[in-house]
């Protein structure tokens, strides 16, 4: 990767190349994200405009002529609908296995399940799933985030919670 006697600016130019390669890759894709999005609220008629001083292009939707008619059919949105049910329909679900056949093991393998299930409730992860589905439906990416939030927890009566939330995929 580096030679051993590479300098210091040497690794750091090397670097900053590759987060420029990940950038401009990552940049076509965004794009596409965008569009898709702009077509699931209905604006079909958009396209991309001239590009801003910063390098970037915004979406913009150009006026039609007077005599045209815009007539938009969103067809996405079924599509996208149907996509998030199939997600949906089956939740994501793991095991706790025992670690060897003891009695002791298998007690605390259910335990483990009981804890799960509490913690499936507790997190709302069902809604947090469905955000992220409906993110893979228009995007084909979603991702959950998992933080521990310093908030009082008025139901247990202790000082912090887990809390899982669906994270765009620009982010």
């Amino acid at each position: 990767m580096f030679k051993p006697d590479a300098s210091p600016e040497e690794i750091a130019g090397k670097v900053e190349q590759w987060f420029e390669q990940a950038v401009s890759a990552r940049a076509t894709v965004e794009r596409q994200w965008l569009l898709n999005l702009a077509f699931f609220y209905g604006k079909q008629w958009v396209t991309w405009g001239p590009q801003t001083a910063s390098g970037l292009a915004r979406l913009i939707e150009p006026k039609a002529p007077k005599w045209r008619v815009r007539l938009t059919v969103n067809k996405i949105e079924p599509y996208v609908r149907r996509e998030m049910a199939r997600l949906a329909s089956q939740k994501p679900r793991g095991y706790v296995l025992p670690a060897s056949p003891d009695e002791a093991d298998k007690s605390a393998a259910r335990v483990a399940e009981q804890i799960v299930e509490y913690l499936h409730e507790e997190t709302s992860l069902d809604e947090a799933m469905e955000l992220t589905d409906w993110w893979v439906a228009i995007c084909g990416a979603g991702f959950l985030k998992t933080l521990f939030v310093e908030e009082w927890d008025s139901k247990n009566k202790v000082m912090g919670k887990l809390r899982v939330e669906a994270i765009r995929p620009f982010d």
